[in-house]
């Protein structure tokens, strides 16, 4: 179970002062309204029906980086479909270097050296640039188990895991193994004596 589903876009391809109007539009085309901004306009949060989505475009990292919050209830009211589309869509608008969702526990959170290294980890959305699909290959990405798979026009690709993000995903661990992706150990304690233990990926 989780508080929050996250999404993280590593080095977006838009200038800081554009950023207002590409979240705007795309909230807009899901019914949100802008209830507050904040930093000069790059931390918004738009809701609708008791629902919150916020977004910020911190430029002040090397590189820029754009991150996403819905809490568990405002991911319940908008719907699975509704935060997927506005992943794609915000993913679609910036063409990050790499983008996808992440937990409370900020598994999923995107490292530095995936943009040249190769991915550390896969999570319930994935959004893969041009670039990097020429890298991972197209039969690679085929064999993925998935819910969704989707070919952007720019030769971008998106997919999304089984399951929902809220309560544990299925076919993680498959997933990471057809894109040849190690996952590191997810530890976990024993409430009781406190003892560490390796937990299994969903």
């Amino acid at each position: 179970m989780t508080d929050f589903v996250g999404f993280h876009a590593w080095d977006p391809r838009i200038a800081a002062d554009e950023f207002p109007a590409v979240a705007d539009a795309l909230a807009s085309r899901e019914g949100l309204e802008l209830l507050r901004a904040k930093h000069g306009g790059a931390e918004r949060e738009y809701g609708a029906e008791g629902a919150r989505v916020a977004f910020f475009h911190d430029a002040e990292k090397t590189p820029p980086q754009i991150w996403a919050y819905i809490d568990r209830d405002s991911f319940r009211r908008l719907g699975q479909p509704v935060v997927a589309r506005v992943f794609k869509g915000m993913s679609e608008a910036t063409r990050p270097v790499l983008a996808r969702s992440f937990s409370p526990q900020f598994h999923g959170v995107i490292e530095s050296r995936e943009a040249s290294a190769g991915l550390q980890f896969i999570d319930w959305f994935q959004y893969f640039p041009p670039a990097m699909v020429a890298r991972i290959g197209l039969e690679a990405l085929e064999r993925v188990p998935i819910a969704q798979r989707e070919m952007l026009p720019d030769g971008a690709c998106v997919l999304w895991l089984p399951g929902s993000p809220l309560d544990g995903l299925e076919g993680r661990t498959a997933a990471a193994e057809a894109l040849g992706v190690t996952l590191r150990p997810l530890i976990g304690r024993n409430p009781e004596s406190g003892e560490p233990f390796v937990m299994p990926w969903h």
